[in-house]
């Protein structure tokens, strides 16, 4: 049953937070603000990403600060980000997001208990337009989709707890928490609590071949009254061919409502310095955020970095996915996505990239098939501190 009661989110984090903070045995600290400023410019060819076409220009600035705060027994970190987002033509859809996040770290109490490593992290973000891209976390940050999405508030708290029983056999249990409101649910969507608990095993088996297992278990409570429960295992393992070379795969399945469906993932990269090679095939049953919609996706890709010097390097990354609807969605999307990306240093305290990046989606076995694409080139700047010293 969705209840925003049921979100253990600041309501857990806060008394951790201070009674930490008020510790009676304080320690030497530092404590260190690190800011930073991202500026970027735009050009999008297919602003609303629809099959009539909109270009536009889009102007971010993104100012970010980070409060570190350490001593023996803690280490905290704040972290705010703001989005200032100003379109040419399409001005209503101006405006400014910000997001929050707090990561802690318990050295000391990892040491009381006998080298258990516990890592609580707490993360209040307001989203623009939810992606609905689901072709991996690079193309996902480039191709964020405008038309037909909902402004969300999401808040999301994750605790891990990890043992390493010996120098070559470790467990990593986490729970996560994550509840998400909706600004507009008249797009289909509607306001969801997701709870998770995973646990994974890894055992090297030698300073080349490694093993894992894991087992995870989501249950997704819409506040629509739609639900459903998620049960997904996995086995796979990874080996160094050589010093250059090295290979990983896992195979496993997941369970939703009495059906089951593979999952698995397999990829090769190298350990050059230059050039970086990678590629994989990952196959896994998803959800359409928002929706009780779950989808069986598979994604074909392939990344290059080339390093020219220690400040320059050029990425292309290629993708090809396909989603294919297993309930309450029906039809079957393909994706297709390049994205160009030069990086370098200008200064010390100056970063700067240079980017190009097409998305293609068409839908088929649907009563309206579409095909849409998107041209995007950006420019972007980031300007940085090492850090201001407030206490040492």
């Amino acid at each position: 049953m969705y209840t925003s009661k049921g979100a253990i989110g600041l309501s857990f984090f806060l008394p951790i937070f201070i009674l930490i903070f008020f510790l009676k045995h304080q320690a030497e600290a530092s404590i260190l603000l690190i800011p930073s400023l991202v500026v970027s410019e735009e050009y999008n060819d297919n602003f609303h990403f629809r099959e009539d076409e909109e270009e536009d220009f889009t102007t971010r600035l993104s100012p970010i600060l980070t409060l570190q705060y350490a001593n023996a027994h803690i280490v905290l970190a704040v972290n705010y980000r703001g989005n200032a987002t100003l379109y040419v033509k399409n001005k209503e859809a101006n405006g400014y997001l910000q997001s929050l996040s707090f990561d802690i770290v318990l050295p000391s109490l990892s040491r009381t208990l006998g080298g258990i490593d516990i890592e609580i992290t707490e993360a209040i973000d307001v989203i623009d337009e939810l992606s609905a891209i689901p072709i991996g976390a690079a193309a996902q940050e480039t191709f964020r989709v405008t038309g037909g999405r909902a402004d969300a508030t999401r808040n999301r708290f994750t605790l891990t707890v990890g043992y390493p029983w010996t120098s070559l056999h470790k467990t990593v249990l986490t729970y996560s928490n994550t509840l998400v409101r909706y600004q507009d649910q008249t797009a289909g969507i509607s306001d969801f609590i997701l709870n998770g608990v995973d646990i994974r095993e890894t055992v090297a088996l030698s300073y080349r071949a490694g093993l894992n297992a894991g087992y995870g278990v989501s249950a997704t409570d819409f506040k629509n009254g739609s639900q459903f429960t998620v049960h997904r295992t996995s086995l796979g393992g990874q080996y160094h061919i050589n010093s250059f070379f090295l290979v990983y795969g896992d195979l496993g399945a997941s369970f939703i409502s009495g059906d089951s469906r593979l999952n698995s993932e397999i990829g090769m990269s190298n350990l050059l310095e230059k050039p970086q090679l990678k590629m994989g095939y990952i196959r896994r049953v998803m959800t359409r955020e928002g929706s009780s919609a779950l989808l069986n996706r598979q994604v074909l890709f392939a990344e290059a970095a080339y390093s020219f010097n220690t400040n320059t390097v050029m990425v292309l990354r290629l993708d090809h996915s396909q989603e294919d609807g297993i309930l309450g969605v029906f039809g079957k999307t393909l994706y297709d996505s390049a994205i160009l990306t030069g990086r370098t240093r200008f200064l010390s305290w100056l970063d700067g990239s240079l980017s190009y990046s097409f998305l293609r989606r068409q839908e088929t076995d649907v009563p309206i098939p579409t095909d849409v694409k998107s041209n995007r080139i950006s420019m972007l700047l980031t300007a940085s501190d090492p850090g201001w010293k407030l206490l040492d």
